[in-house]
């Protein structure tokens, strides 16, 4: 069962990791208060390719609170709030990920344009690691959302959002850290 708590942490979430995306909370809400799961799954059917909308009824379990968390980071990635790379990432396809990531295009940055330090023998929590030294003057750090896969569920925020979300995170049961951490 979801609590009242729980479920304001989800949209407290909602609104940080998402800038306050309007269109974002709408459907999260949607969601939360649908009478016909149906819609639902329709909605994330439309939204998904084939083979993700596999992946996600997969992940579908009994618990209201693992299903909203499942949808709340759906709808992130889909609206490029998050980006999840495998865990063996090139650097150049997690160059062109993090560039269209909403809050880098937001702050006006680009990795294909500014690559210094990054090593195409790298790791992501080695290319984290730069990046957060690279933006850490502008307040900006790149975190990570552990699900307990090979890939990483990345997000680019500001450093005292950062903080808040993992707050929030941490209530809910789930881990978050700086992706350089992971």
């Amino acid at each position: 069962m979801l609590t009242e708590e729980q479920l304001q942490d989800i949209f407290e979430l909602a609104e940080l990791m998402s800038d306050g995306n309007r269109e974002l909370f709408i459907k999260l809400k949607e969601v939360v208060f649908a009478s016909d799961p149906n819609e639902i799954l329709n909605y994330i059917e439309s939204i998904l390719d084939p083979f993700a909308f596999e992946e996600f009824l997969d992940k579908v379990s009994d618990s209201e609170k693992e299903n909203l968390w499942l949808v709340l980071l759906t709808l992130l990635e889909h609206s490029d709030y998050i980006c999840v790379r495998d865990h063996k990432d090139k650097l150049r396809d997690f160059v062109h990920f993090f560039d269209r990531l909403q809050q880098v295009r937001d702050a006006g940055i680009s990795l294909r344009l500014d690559a210094v330090g990054l090593s195409a023998a790298g790791t992501i929590p080695e290319w984290a690691a730069i990046i957060d030294e690279k933006f850490s003057e502008e307040g900006y750090c790149l975190g990570a959302i552990d699900l307990d896969t090979d890939s990483y569920h990345l997000f680019f925020s500001k450093k005292d959002t950062f903080a808040r979300i993992q707050e929030l995170v941490n209530n809910l049961g789930y881990r978050i850290a700086l992706a350089q951490d992971m």
